[in-house]
């Protein structure tokens, strides 16, 4: 694509959003939950981001993955400015939209950091992303890359990943490791979590010829509803029974860590596994990875491709 056709269009990294500082936790929960966060929820999350190092490393990680995709694009000829903005917390999506339209952007690329686009998921960022535009009387044209959960690039950096976990076992017990892919429960009742959950079984179907595992879901949230599952307490208590001793957490459904990944998973599930006496690694997540970029610079690319046809 030339560079005429792409000087006023940028990409934009959408993010779900993290913590950045404990003081924003009010705001923060409460643009998540809709509502004035009680005082027992915030204690509770207060503690869990304490014993991450106080905050999300998401933001951070999000902006890196920018800064990189950004010279990934550059180096393949698509002379792109990449930028960042959050569903929750900073960067807003009002404050991102103002700065894009002050560089005179007048089309933007947005990639949803998730690779499962599915309406319950999805449909907030749209919706956000969409509304504040026509709030602030502002003049954009929009398109979404993705979905991407069976990108060949994308399998290939999560491909990559696995294998680097299944080496941090014993040599001699690396072929008996169970895997477990986890990706965030949702409400059953949500729209679209048949879609979700047959997404996620593509992906970990794609990642053939690695063992295909067991999928679970983590982080269920507040108790009363149903959640989409099995969860991964439950997986782990049936492979105990089985007698697994090695187990390798895939966390497929997120792209970056946060409170998700280094609580609910390094903290919690490892002290679960240790209870039952099994050995539990957690295989890296995706981050600023260069296998990672590089997909995210090829389903820019062909995005920008569909875009213009």
């Amino acid at each position: 694509m030339g560079s005429e056709k792409i000087k006023d269009i940028c990409v934009l990294l959408f993010g779900f959003g993290g913590l950045t500082s404990l003081k924003d936790i009010y705001s923060f929960l409460g643009s998540i939950i809709g509502s004035k966060p009680e005082k027992a929820l915030v204690e509770k999350l207060t503690a869990r981001y304490k014993l991450i190092g106080g905050s999300s490393p998401l933001v951070n990680i999000t902006f890196k993955q920018a800064k990189e995709l950004e010279k990934k694009l550059k180096g393949s000829g698509l002379n792109l400015k990449v930028f960042v903005t959050m569903l929750h917390g900073k960067p807003s999506v009002r404050d991102t939209l103002i700065k894009l339209k002050s560089e005179n952007f007048k089309s933007i690329m947005t990639v949803i950091m998730t690779p499962y686009y599915v309406p319950t998921i999805t449909e907030a960022y749209k919706m956000a992303l969409e509304n504040t535009i026509d709030n602030l009387g502002l003049d954009f044209n929009l398109f979404y890359a993705g979905p991407w959960h069976i990108h060949p690039l994308f399998l290939k950096a999560v491909t990559e990943n696995i294998k680097k976990g299944i080496s941090k076992f014993p040599e001699e017990r690396q072929d008996s490791v169970e895997i477990i892919f986890t990706s965030h429960s949702l409400p059953q009742e949500s729209n679209g979590v048949s879609s979700y959950t047959e997404y996620l079984k593509e992906t970990i179907k794609a990642l053939h010829p690695l063992p295909e595992g067991h999928l679970a879901f983590q982080s269920q949230g507040s108790k009363g509803i149903k959640w989409l599952g099995p969860s991964l307490l439950t997986i782990l208590k049936r492979l105990s029974k089985r007698g697994v001793k090695d187990i390798l957490i895939v966390p497929i459904g997120f792209v970056s860590d946060h409170l998700e990944t280094l609580y609910d998973l390094d903290i919690l599930a490892k002290k679960e596994a240790k209870s039952a006496g099994i050995n539990l690694i957690r295989s890296d997540s995706l981050n600023a990875s260069s296998k990672f970029i590089e997909a995210l610079s090829c389903i820019i690319d062909e995005g920008l491709e569909k875009w213009q046809t």
